[in-house]
Order: C-alpha cells, then sequence, then structure tokens
C-alpha cells in the first residue's frame, strides 16, 4: 500500500476490547475522517476483532495492522511492549490472550474485595457490565467508583486506591519481558518498547537488545519535542526502527487523540522493510 506526502499512521490505539470507550468500527471511522494511511488497535494483553479485519477496508485507503499491548516484568517494574504484523491466529498468541483474558477478572475481583475493606461497594456483576466486550482493566474499577461517588476524579481513584502504590492494588502476573519478545517473535511479529518516558530511570535498553527487542516508541502523547529526539537517538545508535501512535483510550487522555501526535508515514515503510528482510 503506497501512502500520500505528509500522511500520517497511529500505531497505539485502545479499544473496547481492553480499556478504551470506543469500538473497533468507531475507531476506523475516526481513522478514516482523519485519512490516516494506517492504524493499529493494540489492546492491553487482547487480540482484538480488528486482527481479523474485512479487505475492504483496505479499499478505502487505510490498513488495519494485528496488534497488542502486552504487560510485562522488567526486574522489578512493569513495562509495556507493543506487538505487530503478527498472525492473531497463532496459537500461542491466542492462548495467551485467553489466559490474561481470565487472570484480569480474578485480579478485579481481588481488588473489589480489597475496596470493600474501605467502604467501597462494587459488585464484579458492574465491572463486567462496564468492561463490555472486553477484558476487565482498573479504569472500569475507577469509572464506577466516580460515577458512584467514592472518588471526585478518575486519577483520585487510581492515586488513592488503584494505582501502582494505590491501597487496593493487586499486582497483575506478566509474562517476563524476554518471554513477551518471544512471543511477538514466534507469532512472526515485531517488537518494540511502548511509551520509554515512563522508563527513563531503568537502564534497559541493552538487556532489550539481547532480548530481540526490534523498535521503541520515540513519539507518544507524553514526550516532548526533546523527548522525541532522545529516543530517536537511541534508536538510531541500537539500530532500532521507531513507532509512534496516540495511546488513545477516549477519556482521561484529553491531550490525546486518534491521530494525535503526528506520526508520517515513513515509519511503517521502514517497519515493513525489516519484516521482508527478516522473512
Amino acid at each position: 500500500m503506497g501512502f500520500r506526502a505528509g500522511q500520517g499512521i497511529d500505531l497505539h490505539i485502545h479499544s473496547v476490547y481492553s480499556d478504551g470507550i470506543l469500538s473497533p468500527q468507531n475507531i476506523i471511522e475516526i481513522a478514516l475522517v482523519c485519512q490516516l494511511a494506517a492504524i493499529s488497535i493494540t489492546d492491553h494483553d487482547q487480540l482484538t476483532w480488528d486482527n481479523h479485519y474485512p479487505m475492504e477496508l483496505d479499499i478505502k485507503g487505510i490498513e488495519i495492522i494485528p496488534g497488542i499491548e502486552l504487560s510485562c516484568d522488567y526486574k522489578t517494574r512493569e513495562i509495556h511492549l507493543l506487538g505487530y504484523y503478527f498472525d492473531p491466529d497463532n496459537s500461542e498468541i491466542m492462548e495467551y490472550s485467553k489466559k490474561m483474558h481470565l487472570q484480569r477478572e480474578i485480579r478485579a475481583e481481588k481488588i473489589l474485595d480489597r475496596l470493600q475493606q474501605f467502604g467501597i461497594d462494587l459488585s464484579i456483576d458492574e465491572v463486567v457490565e462496564k468492561a463490555g466486550p472486553g477484558i476487565i482493566a482498573r479504569p472500569h474499577i475507577a469509572q464506577l467508583m466516580l460515577k458512584k461517588g467514592y472518588v471526585h476524579t478518575f486519577q483520585e481513584a487510581f492515586d488513592k486506591y488503584l494505582g501502582e502504590f494505590g491501597i487496593a492494588n493487586i499486582q497483575k502476573q506478566h509474562l517476563d519481558f524476554i518471554q513477551g519478545i518471544e512471543l511477538i517473535h514466534k507469532a512472526g511479529g515485531l517488537a518494540f518498547l511502548a511509551h520509554p518516558i515512563f522508563y527513563q530511570n531503568l537502564r534497559l535498553y541493552d538487556d532489550l537488545i539481547d532480548a530481540g527487542i526490534d523498535g521503541i516508541e520515540s513519539i507518544h502523547p507524553k514526550h516532548s519535542q526533546s523527548d522525541v529526539q532522545l529516543y530517536r537517538d537511541i534508536a538510531e545508535n541500537y539500530s532500532l526502527l521507531e513507532c509512534g501512535g496516540s495511546d488513545f483510550h477516549g477519556f482521561y487522555t484529553a491531550e490525546s487523540a486518534i491521530g494525535h501526535p503526528f506520526v508520517h508515514a515513513d515509519i511503517l515503510t521502514k517497519i515493513k522493510e525489516k519484516l521482508v528482510s527478516r522473512n
């Protein structure tokens, strides 16, 4: 698929199948209006139906790239990996997606039990309904807490209760980051480090290179222009690919919208060249 001059892409979008509020259909419609050349719906630890998108969408002028965002352990920290162009019918990645769906529901039940200790009464049925067709995520719980008046803002729910240091947080079970990269590679895809600004104090690049990482998300709403240049320099120094996107969810990230910040389609050309050379 050829790209028009100045055309953009968005390789980091979340739908109702994880912690976003829009359906894949809605996301694609917005991307078409924005005249994006390509998008990837990268739901958390979850395969999304768009991985089997109707072929006629390509005729409309947009490419839908199979995508996923994996939560992985790096030493004592959680990091996220973006996977692209894998085979969504790969048995290992399908099994992982199903396993994580179940694990997140078990985790949600434990979080709700802990919230009960602080006088916050939410049922698992309410959370499942809020999550819709996708996996249960903490934002679904936060939304219910806000709706029922237990917190004044969405951010308060995370800062006090659900975040990494929140009093009701339950840690997820993750793949090791090496296993995460291997999972994407075994399914025929490429693995990228997501939003590296979140891990700026970690000296992780040598370990990622040794594990076979393919690239880094240089463009992200949380990245300033100087950050973007820093991560581009890192990509060049380590001979890594770049990717980028809006990290769109549809709520609580007012600074992001589908297609913003702008990611030039040339980035995707280089990704495809890597796929061709590897295969």
